[in-house]
């Protein structure tokens, strides 16, 4: 169960961001899992891929901290792997537990959306 109940402060984000300070950024989003808070942790995912975006890592964790259990989020999510897919096609040919792991990700989402047919490409 995600705990939501830590307040994000904004300004923190935001210089954060602004100096495009990593380091912190990740430790921040870090703590945040380490406490459950999923939700609160996304926003730090969120510039860390905003700052690099060839970090797949980042790009990943924001769409699994920022997933919602809807129509609409799943749509959002879909749509973010298969960007990262499409961005580093590479990730389809390698085998390691990274790759393997944005595949099954894209696929739930691919079944959640009700596009079997691309699901099963």
């Amino acid at each position: 169960m995600q705990n939501t109940s830590d307040a994000i402060p904004e300004n923190e984000l935001k210089e954060l961001f602004e100096t495009k300070n990593v380091a912190a950024l990740r430790d921040r989003a870090s703590a945040l899992i380490s406490t459950g808070n999923l939700k609160g942790a996304a926003p730090y995912f969120k510039a860390l891929a905003d700052i690099d975006p060839s970090d797949l890592m980042s790009r990943y964790n924001y769409v699994q901290t920022s997933i919602t259990h809807d129509a609409i989020g799943y749509t959002a999510a879909r749509n973010e792997l298969l960007k990262i897919l499409s961005d580093y096609p590479q990730l389809l040919i390698q085998n390691s537990d990274f790759s393997n792991m944005v595949m099954r990700s894209a696929v739930h989402t691919l079944i959640w959306t009700n596009q079997w047919d691309k699901a099963a490409e």
